[in-house]
């Protein structure tokens, strides 16, 4: 097979590079993992770059528009320059149970006004008793993710 190279390989069906050696699929797994660290560094940089570019313009005119995060827009040089302030609102989880506990006090049920979920940490459940583990084995499931391929080259005597 001639040298493949990432254009190359995406190329081939899957059932030909299976045919490839277990070496060969190690040292393309690599290479390719090698490419998209360089890659993400790559990308890192420039976005700092932007940041460095940028950041203190879109920073004023947020401000000039009032805004506190969201999206501002300007022009650069004949480029649409836009700025994302994404928001991620997290709640105060012991305030949310005393007001629950108060609306229930009132009457009220908290489930009309609040999403409640349970969670018990993994960590957690394996360290209880058989006991505790066994009352709550009912309401436990376990999925089962898209499994993870790691490749290493296994030496044999001799230096690696």
């Amino acid at each position: 097979m001639n040298a493949l190279t990432p254009d190359t390989l995406l190329t081939l069906p899957i059932g030909d590079l299976t045919a490839l050696s277990s070496e060969v699929l190690c040292y393309l797994h690599h290479d390719a993992t090698a490419q998209c660290t360089a890659a993400q560094a790559l990308v890192d940089y420039l976005e700092q770059t932007l940041k460095s570019k940028y950041a203190a313009r879109a920073n004023a005119l947020r401000h000039v528009l009032g805004k506190d995060a969201d999206i501002v827009q300007f022009d650069d040089d004949g480029i649409r320059i836009t700025v994302n302030w994404p928001t991620t609102i997290e709640w105060d989880q012991m305030a949310l149970a005393a007001i629950a506990r108060r609306l229930v006090t009132q009457g009220e049920d908290p489930a009309d006004t609040l999403d409640l979920t349970y969670h018990i940490p993994e960590t957690r459940f394996n360290a209880w008793p058989d006991t505790l583990k066994t009352a709550f084995a009912k309401a436990r499931t376990v999925r089962i993710t898209l499994p993870e391929f790691r490749l290493a080259r296994r030496h044999t005597g001799g230096a690696p």
